[in-house]
């Protein structure tokens, strides 16, 4: 990934990236992590993806109507990640604040990748990214995935990788879709970006606990 152009010294703040497949836990963990934080005195933003003010309602119009191919499907959503880096990310890591990233540009390289574009296109379009401070992988095998992923997301034209053309029906096509996503990670991404992985599968009290005691330990200057 290319280097930043922006002197790292600016930022005050930390970011904290959760990645993971659908179904994985994220979101239940950075919200027990965002108050735990909060609760120990540290101003916290969160974030997630297709939330930009600027793009989200055009990428909901778009995968409504069926009308993104793989190309413009990255360059909409690379999009969204810009505008919430530049307008609310940078600013609060100036400001001191911790981010919280419910999936940063990982799963929109692997899903991308799946998609039918390179490796080396992909990263490329994302190489204006702040790298985080810390990673962390939710690892889930492919049937917790899909047992914990509700009918609406699984039936989703694009969430269940139907344009991809792996499979007409569609419960095949999210399993599919989603083992390749879950592959992208395990193959490459874990190594090349030092990933800090925490079994999903756990119950949820043991893989906050994990979590935190790698994000305190990232706070404090040492290894967790």
């Amino acid at each position: 990934m290319a280097s930043f152009n922006h002197n790292r010294e600016e930022f005050k703040g930390k970011l904290f990236v959760v990645e993971g497949v659908e179904g994985a836990g994220k979101t239940t963990q950075l919200n027990l992590l965002q108050r735990w934080l909060e609760s120990k005195g540290y101003a916290v933003n969160y974030t997630r993806r297709r939330t930009s003010k600027l793009v989200s309602k055009t990428i909901e119009s778009a995968k409504a109507n069926k009308t993104l191919t793989p190309i413009t499907y990255s360059l909409i959503h690379a999009a969204d990640f810009a505008d919430r880096l530049y307008n609310l990310i940078i600013p609060a890591l100036k400001a001191g604040i911790i981010v919280l990233a419910d999936i940063y540009i990982y799963t929109s390289f692997a899903r991308d990748i799946v998609r039918g574009n390179s490796r080396e296109w992909v990263k490329e379009l994302y190489s204006f990214a702040l790298p985080p401070d810390g990673v962390v992988y939710l690892r889930v095998p492919i049937d917790i995935c899909f047992g914990r992923s509700g009918p609406e997301r699984i039936r989703e034209f694009y969430d269940s990788g139907m344009d991809t053309g792996l499979s007409s029906d569609p419960e095949e096509s999210f399993r599919m879709f989603h083992d390749k996503i879950i592959q992208e990670f395990e193959d490459w991404m874990l190594d090349e970006y030092k990933f800090n992985v925490i079994d999903g599968t756990k119950p949820i009290h043991i893989i906050q606990h994990e979590l935190r005691k790698y994000i305190d330990g990232l706070l404090r200057g040492k290894a967790s």
